[in-house]
């Protein structure tokens, strides 16, 4: 249920009737459990946009107080979309 949803937001998006940031909020409050704090929504909008731009490998700051699993503060683009289930928000052709 949660991808179908989640592909349904990104192609609101698409057709600009919902905000990335405002899918994203959805997304992480509604879509996960238990949710994901909603101070993650700039961390998800960079790594889509890295993504996006075809560099997953960059390393993406974390909220502010946040460290991730190994106590790092900045974790790669890809892991974060793969973490955080953000592939339907990506502009790929491949399959990942």
């Amino acid at each position: 249920m949660g991808g179908r949803a989640a592909e349904g937001f990104a192609d609101a998006i698409d057709d600009g009737v919902i905000s990335l940031d405002a899918a994203l909020h959805w997304h992480l409050a509604s879509n996960h459990f238990p949710p994901v704090p909603l101070a993650f929504i700039p961390t998800c909008r960079a790594a889509i946009e890295a993504c996006n731009e075809g560099n997953d490998q960059d390393e993406i700051d974390l909220p502010e107080g946040i460290e991730w699993k190994d106590h790092r503060t900045a974790v790669l683009a890809i892991t974060l979309v793969e973490e955080f289930h953000l592939y339907s928000f990506i502009d790929y052709e491949e399959e990942w």
